[in-house]
């Protein structure tokens, strides 16, 4: 009896295995159709009981993630793609394809329902597991919970890979210092960590939505003066000039009305692209080890794409 059940078992391992192999041979082609039927049947042909072994999990996997991508990426059926993604996830969660099949769900679960904790959850799995992908995931988490509105984590999570060396870093210490500034207890460290992208990164297309930030947190602490200087610096290589502009043209306003000397002399009320004693970055703190680096000249940066500003 147990002869003739591992029979059984081989012969459906070697169903499951051509028609993989036929999926996939469709799948190079194109023909995700056909493809779809191949990898379904493949999927059938393996019984659960034959996931005991590390060969079979990875036959197993293979053919989960391919069914599920070609359900994501090609049937658009994302409810079926990620209940796919979750069982090869749980059969076999330490296998190769699991760790990008976390990715894909917490793609589908964020986009398509909406779940930003489950998201979160499915992409602290691969933080921890998989090191070559860390930094994209750490910092997509750390914007997951900045979406939902959870700044102190966001800050948090942000927080070591913003004073890495990584190319990621800056796109991080603007997240983070983002982060800091939406909580009052926390401005002036935001204001030093904008500071430091502007210093760490001068050419960065991020450095003028760090100035513009800069500009912002002054005008909320009543220095327009100083929000107008950091505004015109950002103002050349801004994304969306416009905005700076604005900002500009209101806190030249505010400070018309509330300056008595200001009051009508449109010179002394408008004429504030320059101040009298230009505002210095504040000092980046050294890593341990190290001497702090210089303070960089406010250099332009290129225009090129940059990720999405918060606004005035």
């Amino acid at each position: 009896m147990l002869w003739g059940l591992a029979l059984g078992l081989l012969s459906c391992k070697q169903r499951a295995e051509q028609a993989l192999h036929q999926a996939e041979a469709f799948w190079v082609a194109g023909d995700y159709g056909k493809a779809l039927v191949h990898y379904e049947e493949a999927l059938g042909a393996l019984p659960e009981d034959s996931m005991r072994t590390s060969e079979n999990c990875e036959l197993r996997s293979r053919i989960l993630k391919g069914t599920a991508d070609i359900y994501y990426l090609h049937a658009n059926n994302p409810s079926r793609a990620a209940n796919l993604y979750a069982q090869l996830i749980r059969h076999c969660p330490h296998a190769v394809l699991a760790q990008n099949a976390r990715i894909l769900l917490a793609e589908i679960q964020h986009s398509h329902f909406a779940d930003l904790p489950g998201a979160i959850a499915s992409l602290s799995k691969v933080k921890s597991q998989s090191n070559e992908q860390a930094e994209v995931v750490a910092l997509r988490i750390a914007s997951l919970y900045f979406e939902g509105k959870d700044y102190p984590q966001a800050a948090l999570e942000s927080k070591t890979l913003a004073h890495s060396n990584s190319p990621m870093a800056k796109d991080a210490l603007l997240l983070h210092a983002q982060a800091l500034s939406m909580s009052k207890e926390t401005l002036s460290e935001a204001t030093h960590a904008f500071s430091e992208l502007v210093q760490r990164f001068p050419d960065s297309a991020l450095a003028p939505l760090a100035l513009f930030e800069l500009g912002k947190l002054a005008s909320m602490e009543g220095n327009e003066e100083l929000a107008i200087h950091w505004w015109a610096l950002s103002l050349k290589n801004h994304p969306n000039p416009q905005v700076v502009q604005m900002a500009i043209a209101a806190a030249r306003e505010r400070l018309a009305t509330k300056t008595p000397d200001g009051i009508g002399n449109p010179e002394r009320a408008f004429d504030r692209d320059t101040i009298k004693d230009t505002p210095q970055l504040p000092p980046l703190s050294a890593p341990s080890g190290k001497k702090p680096p210089p303070v960089a000249p406010h250099t332009s940066a290129p225009n090129t794409a940059s990720p999405k500003e918060l606004g005035p």
